[in-house]
């Protein structure tokens, strides 16, 4: 698993990825609070998929920042689901850049401004570059940020200051290093 976290039903999630049939599949379990499996899911189609990050909603859905080769771009691109508190997805969208290879890493929740805030990576002209990306509720793109990739950068991870439209992204910058990038989405 590459990420787990609490639920409000005192419960916790996991998502990461999982090989069925040769092929790598993003892969869910909901835990309850006593360790015991509520559900798994996997979603997935001929090529790779990885799950990344999730994050639950102020109304108990959950969002997920993902990886897959086998939707809109063969190379790769960032897949963001949104899923009911079953698993079952409520709308999926990709995003990336034709001719790249593009990764969503972490995924952050806003209810006040009802945004799901997403960051990754994606590979232009052979260099890495870092971008977030707001997401509003139901699926729309509201704001997107893209570094130049010429110094390997990256975002990993993201949280939300609720209310504020203000969030940071963890990542690599290949001039300045590591660190933490505060963003405002104003």
């Amino acid at each position: 698993f590459n990420d787990v976290e609490t639920t409000r039903d005192s419960g916790f999630i996991c998502v990461g990825s999982t090989f069925i049939n040769g092929n790598e599949d993003l892969y869910i379990v909901k835990f309850d609070k006593y360790g015991d499996t509520v559900w798994t899911r996997t979603y997935g189609g001929a090529r790779t998929e990885q799950g990344h990050e999730i994050v639950q909603t102020e109304d108990t859905l959950y969002g997920v920042a993902a990886y897959t080769e086998s939707y809109n771009d063969t190379l790769g691109d960032s897949w963001i689901l949104y899923m009911q508190q079953n698993g079952d997805t409520i709308w999926t969208r990709t995003a990336g850049y034709s001719a790249t290879e593009d990764h969503a890493y972490g995924i952050a929740y806003d209810s006040i401004v009802n945004t799901f805030f997403i960051c990754g990576t994606y590979s232009p002209a052979g260099n890495q570059g870092g971008y977030w990306s707001g997401l509003l509720y139901n699926g729309t793109n509201w704001m997107n940020y893209t570094s130049n990739g010429a110094n390997e950068e990256g975002y990993y991870s993201m949280i939300s200051q609720h209310g504020l439209t203000l969030f940071a992204c963890a990542g690599t910058n290949g001039t300045t290093g590591s660190g933490v990038h505060i963003v405002t989405g104003k």
